[in-house]
């Protein structure tokens, strides 16, 4: 993905070619209320990983 679109990435919807670029902004949402955080954890040509890491302990 082109390095400009990394600092709105999940903080906002980042449309594509492909699509209206709601799906990684709503997946951290969801992620956040459940406790979590979603980031991205790499970003090479053909290669981006993203981590799902607890942000508080579950109740």
């Amino acid at each position: 993905m082109a390095g400009d679109l990394e600092g709105a990435l999940l903080r906002a919807p980042v449309r594509s070619a492909s699509g209206l670029g709601i799906g990684l902004y709503q997946s951290a949402r969801q992620a956040e209320a459940a406790g979590y955080a979603l980031s991205l954890e790499s970003n090479s040509d053909g290669d981006v990983c993203f981590a799902l890491k607890a942000e508080r302990q579950p109740q």
